[in-house]
């Protein structure tokens, strides 16, 4: 799993590209530089090109990856 980072300008290329949703949310009170992100919450199934192979929920469980990687590969 490799997860999303970069400048606010790369994810946000990123999230429309693959129709996701971020947004910075308020700090929290009483807790210095703690903050929220609000976001969509799926896992991307990306083959070695990039290319988006399967969108899955974020509660997917791991037999069903294991399942689903056993049936592309």
């Amino acid at each position: 799993m490799i997860p999303l980072s970069g400048s606010v300008e790369q994810i946000t290329s990123v999230s429309s590209a693959y129709g996701t949703f971020f947004r910075s949310g308020r700090e929290k009170a009483g807790e210095g530089n703690s903050y929220t992100v609000d976001h969509s919450a799926f896992v991307y199934l990306l083959d070695d090109q990039g290319r988006l192979m399967r969108v899955l929920d974020h509660d997917v469980q791991a037999e069903q990856i294991s399942e689903l990687l056993h049936k592309l590969l």
